[in-house]
């Protein structure tokens, strides 16, 4: 199991950018589930994370951001009862879409929903009506989409997090069967190379020569026989042994 990631955020330097097991998604703002739920789970887990959520905020950030956000076995994004969350819905369903491991909090809005935004007039903003009812369809969509696509959705944080080790182990288990059959591929290449070999040579002992059919002919209708290149590099090295 990996061990818990050193860095936060911004406090990352350059040399410090890994990849690590979990990208903290979602809404920011004055949200504190990543530093009062997440964060000490996954610490207790031994997974690692990468939280985007800093004091001084800044756009150099953006660079090992998006790095964590790209290279993260998965993405936890949280689109909870505080927030709109449209931004982080979209972001949701475009790693959906892009065939990314996502996990999913969702949460609706209760009627009426008070938030603290910049870009409303009134504060606190009351959400309420036509647009919590929009909002919330929103989030039953998207909470329907990642179910069709085999993702899980969970109503809180602390399931999300519980849910983590498990699709964690299954794909340190994917990596390691994809190694173990490229490695069985790479040695069934090497034994029908070493019998290629062997068998040139023993045609070169014999004093003949290969040739192979010339497909670039074939839309001729014509079929002629040139040298394979392949074959003749590995036909001269058993004339150069002889």
């Amino acid at each position: 199991m990996a061990t818990p990631c050193p860095i936060k955020g911004g406090e990352a330097s350059d040399d410090l950018l890994f990849s690590v097991d979990v990208f903290l998604g979602g809404a920011c703002g004055a949200s504190t589930w990543r530093k009062d739920i997440a964060i000490p789970l996954l610490r207790a887990n031994g997974i690692t994370y990468w939280n985007p959520q800093v004091d001084d905020w800044h756009p150099g950030l953006l660079v090992e951001e998006n790095f964590h956000k790209e290279t993260a076995n998965i993405l936890l994004f949280i689109v909870d009862g505080t927030t709109r969350g449209v931004a982080s819905m979209i972001e949701t369903a475009e790693y959906l879409a892009r065939g990314r491991e996502v996990v999913l909090v969702m949460q609706d809005l209760a009627d009426p929903t008070l938030i603290e935004d910049n870009n409303d007039e009134i504060k606190p903003y009351a959400i309420r009506g036509s647009e919590l009812n929009d909002l919330n369809r929103c989030r039953k969509f998207l909470a329907d989409l990642t179910n069709r696509m085999g993702h899980p959705v969970h109503d809180t944080v602390e399931g999300a997090i519980r849910s983590i080790p498990a699709i964690i182990e299954k794909i340190r288990a994917k990596e390691a069967a994809g190694e173990t059959k490229e490695a069985a591929e790479a040695e069934k290449d090497a034994a029908a190379a070493e019998a290629a070999r062997l068998k040139l040579k023993e045609s070169t002992d014999a004093g003949s020569d290969l040739f192979v059919p010339d497909l670039v002919a074939r839309g001729s209708g014509s079929a002629r026989s040139t040298p394979c290149p392949a074959a003749r590099r590995i036909h001269d090295r058993a004339l150069s042994e002889r």
